[in-house]
Parts: C-alpha cells; structure tokens; sequence
C-alpha cells in the first residue's frame, strides 16, 4: 500500500502529517485531555486579567484608605481590603502582573543557561561532560532558595537580579535533560551524516538536535514555571526582589500572615492565587507530555472504523486447530491489518507492517523471528503498552471480541489482567525487588478480585502452589533476589494467572532459562492451558520451542509475516525462503520427530 493510499484508509485521526500535520496532531491530542484544557484556560484567564488590569482594576493598588481597614468582601471590595484600607482585588491583578511574568523571566533565564550547556556536554562528552556533571551535582547540593538569597546578597536586591538567581538554581534541571535528550539523538545516522559533511557543531546542535530535544524541554518549561512561582513568591514573602508598597503575591501572603490570628482570610486570595496559578503550570505541563508522547506510559492513536472487516464485538471467527479442521468458536485473538511506526518530523517510518493472527482459545500461537523482527512490539501493542513513540497507526486489535484500539486508557486497564495478560522475558528485572514475592502477589489479585488480605494470601498460596512452587506459604515472605530464576518465572505466570485471563502474551519467557528449566515452564504452560483453556501468544527466536508447545507459527521478518501456518505443515513444507533458514538453524537432535524437514522443500 502506498503511503498516500494508506493515509486516505486511515481517515482524519492517523493521517500522515503534512508540512503542518505535527502540530494539528498535536493539537487534536490536547484537545481530548479534559484537565489540562482547562489547566490551559485557567491560565490564560490570569495573564489576560494581569494584562488588563489597569483597565478592569476599581482602585489604584498604593491607594490606602486608614477609614476602610480590615473590610470584608463587598460590592465596593471584592476580595475586602487589607491593614491600610487598599483594595485586595486591585492588589491581587497587579501582583499578577509581578509574580507571573517574574517566574516566566527566571523560567527563561533557566533555559538560556541549562538548554547550551547541557546539549554541549551531551554532544561532545568526555572531559566536557564529566566536568560539567560535577558542577551541575555540586550545583544542586545547595537548597535553591537559600542560594538565590545569597546570589541576591552579593549582586543587589531588586526583581531582576533574583529571578536570575533563580534561572541559576533551576538550570541543572534543563542541563540534565538536554543532555540526556541529545545523548540519546546524537547516535542516530543523520547526526552522523551531518557530521560526515561538515557541519560546524553549532549548527549540528541547534540545527539537527534542538528539534529532537523540544518535546521533552517543553514539558520542563511549565513545570519549571510552577516551581519558579512558588520559589518568586517565597523570596517576595522574605523581602527579596519585590519591595514593598509595590504588590506581589508573595508580599501580600507575608502582610497577611501579621494579621493571620484576627482577619484570616487576608491569606487565601494570594495563597488561592498562587497555588492555581502553579498547578495549572503542571498539569498543562502533563498534558503536553501526554499529547507528545514524551515519558512514560503508552500511546496509542484510535485507528479509523473498518466497516467492511466483520470485526463487531460478535462477530464470529472461524478457528484453526492443530489437525487443520475449522471451528465455530470466537478466536480470543484477532489481530488484523496492524501497521506500528512513530513520527519522524513529517516522515512516518514504520515499525510493523500489516501484521495479522489470530489465536483461538485453548491454542498456542507461535509469533517467531530474529531479533528486532517486530515480535515484541507486536506483543506491546496487544496490551497497548507501546512505547513513545511508537503508536498504531492502523489496524485492528481485538481481544475477546473488543477491539481495544477504541478503549481509553481506564478502560484497557480494566482488561490488562482480566483478559490479556502478559509473561516477560527477565522475570527478575519483572518483579520489584524491594517488595516480597507475597506483597506483589497479593497486591496483584487484589487487584482483581475485592478479597481481604487474608483471602488474597490464601489465593496467593494456591496460585504459587498451581504453578509448581514448593513451601508457597514460606516462600510468600521471599524477596525476588531469592529465587532462581525459573522459580521467579513461575511466579510471574503465577501473577499472569492471577485475573483468570482468556489471553496470555508469552513474551520469550524461556530466553534466559537453561534448558532444563525452560523444558519445566513449558510444560507448565501447556499445563496451565490444558486446565484453564487459555490462550497463548508466544513470542520467541527458538524453533525448537515453537514445536515443542506450539499448534500454529506465525514467521516475522522486518516487521512483516511472512508465512503462517500449522505446525506440522510449517516443518514439513516451509513456503518462505526466510522460514526454511530458520529450520536449517535447528539442531537435528531437537526437530519434532515425525517431521520432515527437507532443506529448499517446494511448497
């Protein structure tokens, strides 16, 4: 499929981005999150009232009236007004108009000295790096606001030179992230080949690698706005920066606290006002990261309805078993047409190419392929954990009859464990080491099913007890480090198990198993599916492991499937010249017996 054909199939919500269409994507994204649209609102309320505050203001803020002191909120006084009669409202806009623009100043001062520094030493490393990784920790030794009042101390007390004490003392956040971001860039090809022609480093840094870093700097400057708020207003609280009469809301909070005892509520506007203003900075900071797909958690992008592939909640599948004969049954799995990328500025580059399985329920599927094939991306997205910034850009993923593609977040977290489950590749790496086997397990089936502790200990011992384990009510009170690890992977499928699921992604889960153990989790698994019939997503590079437990195959090479077929018919007559090097590989001693397996067979 062409890209221009493929975007016309994926509709509006996945269409390729034009020399536009990161920033409209973008847009649409954070337009859906609810919070920090409304974050944003509130914000924008703010400054747009500071701007217009001498014209919206119904007194002059220095204006006192000793007649009028400690009033409560009137029609004349909104908010009432303080010791010497001044109006708190006026007070309150025009201190917006000092405190918001003094925390946006040291935000920028930040960014001037932390963005530089950090993409030089990320780039060009070595003594550079590790020199300036020493000051920047030695830097941040220092409480920050203690080292503003002693930079004010030493170069003047006024607005300017605090909030470039601040910058100072917010720059190792933006030297740490830019370094890491160009850290992370620098080793793609096309900083290579920048490099190769010539370009000066100044232009290879904000030419070639400021662009990659943006997204995550974006998210740092809002919540480094909220932290350079809460930072102005402590230094106003102490005098510092902002003298008096003039307002801030900083000053303010320290005027009121002398009256705190006999008119309290002279606190709240500026302590209202601050903490708005502060958490809204924050969460449009996260909203931005989620609309990026900046961090951590999953991203994903709805794909466009597919009205002619049959694929409604009960719709009705025709199953594949191991002898080849079709059944009625629903597949519990039914991935069809899946395509995985991210986006590369306005180049999409894909990961997983129209990509289709199926698994009915009580089988094995066997997804196989050489490293970085997609098998493991593939097996992400069915519980849609992508990684940033892989998204699906079309396809459909259904589980049990729903495709969760269509589900939000919330929603999939109600599936994962109740549905689909998932066994990793390194249990120990899997299982939290500061937690025992017991705390994890426990929590886990809490999680599905509203038991006490007590119960969920008990069904925590029969789940170890079901998967093999010896002493389960002893070994509750272990710590990861003391299993073996073909014991920590049987309390992993333990864990798997736990929410009854009708799909398990079995991801390598015998890789880092010698072979005897791997043997045991297999037949474990075989076990478990012969009693619960569960599904099984298996994704491994080991032919011999395909045969062993496996009733169909599905072959991946970059990104694609190549081939699927039954087991028995895979072996005997592989049709894709990539599976027939995949059986070559195999040792003689571990083909299937009863199979021929003749090199170049014809299909």
């Amino acid at each position: 499929m062409s890209e221009q054909a493929a975007t016309q199939t994926l509709g509006d919500d996945t269409a390729a981005p034009g020399p536009s269409g990161g920033s409209s994507r973008f847009l649409k994204l954070f337009l859906r999150q609810r919070i920090a649209v409304g974050a944003a609102v509130v914000l924008l309320v703010l400054v747009l009232l500071a701007i217009l505050a001498p014209f919206i203001a119904p007194y002059d803020p220095l204006q006192q009236n000793l007649r009028a002191i400690f009033q409560t909120p009137s029609l004349d006084h909104l908010l009432g007004t303080d010791s010497l009669g001044r109006d708190v409202f006026t007070r309150l806009l025009y201190g917006a108009r000092v405190s918001i623009p003094a925390a946006a100043l040291a935000t920028v001062f930040a960014m001037l000295i932390g963005i530089p520094i950090g993409m030089l030493m990320g780039y060009t490393g070595r003594r550079i790096d590790r020199f300036g990784m020493i000051a920047t920790d030695v830097l941040m030794t220092f409480p920050g606001v203690i080292l503003a009042i002693a930079l004010v101390a030493v170069f003047g007390n006024n607005l300017l030179n605090a909030m470039l004490a601040l910058g100072l003392v917010f720059s190792p956040s933006f030297v740490r992230l830019a370094r890491a971001e160009t850290l992370a860039a620098r080793a793609e090809n096309y900083v290579t080949a920048a490099r190769l022609l010539g370009y000066p480093t100044r232009q290879i840094l904000f030419r070639h690698l400021l662009p990659n870093v943006v997204p995550a700097l974006v998210i740092q400057v809002f919540l480094t706005f909220s932290f350079a708020l809460l930072a102005q207003s402590g230094l106003a609280f102490l005098g510092i920066g902002v003298q008096p009469p003039n307002p801030a809301w900083g000053s303010m909070l320290a005027q009121a606290t002398t009256f705190m005892s006999t008119h309290p509520f002279l606190i709240i506007p500026p302590g209202v006002a601050i903490a708005i203003t502060a958490l809204s900075a924050s969460l449009i900071g996260d909203g931005i990261r989620d609309s990026l797909g900046v961090g951590i958690g999953p991203t994903r992008v709805r794909s466009a309805p597919r009205p002619k592939s049959g694929l409604t909640p009960d719709a009705k599948n025709t199953a594949v078993v191991r002898d080849g004969s079709p059944t009625g049954v629903t597949d519990v799995l039914v991935v069809e047409d899946l395509t995985i990328g991210f986006h590369r500025g306005d180049e999409w580059v894909t990961i997983v190419d129209s990509v289709s399985l199926r698994v009915p329920p009580g089988s094995t599927l066997g997804l196989v392929g050489e490293s970085g094939s997609g098998k493991s991306v593939t097996a992400l997205a069915v519980l849609g954990l992508l990684p940033s910034p892989l998204v699906v850009r079309h396809g459909s993923i259904v589980v049990n009859g729903v495709d969760l593609l269509t589900l939000s977040e919330r929603e999939l977290r109600s599936v994962r464990g109740h549905i689909v489950s998932m066994v990793f590749q390194d249990p120990l790496s899997s299982l939290n080491p500061t937690l025992t086997i017991g705390q994890q397990l426990i929590e886990t089936i809490k999680l599905y099913q509203p038991l006490k502790t007590k119960q969920a200990r008990d069904e925590a011992v029969q789940l170890l007890q079901k998967v093999g384990i010896s002493n389960a009510a002893d070994r509750l009170h272990a710590y990861p480090h003391e299993f073996s690890g073909g014991m920590a992977q049987r309390v992993m499928i333990a864990m798997a198990i736990a929410g009854s699921p009708q799909l398990i992604v079995a991801d390598e889960p015998t890789t880092a198993l010698d072979v005897t153990v791997q043997i045991e989790i297999l037949d474990l698994l075989r076990q478990l599916q012969h009693e619960t019939g569960v599904g099984i997503l298996f994704i491994t590079h080991d032919m011999g492991v395909v045969a062993d437990i496996c009733d169909a195959a599905a072959v991946m090479f970059k990104g694609k499937i190549v081939e699927t077929a039954q087991i028995d018919d895979l072996f005997a007559n592989p049709r894709d010249s990539y599976t027939k090097e995949l059986l070559d590989a195999i040792h003689p001693h571990e083909r299937p017996a009863g199979l021929s397996l003749t090199k170049g067979a014809q299909p």
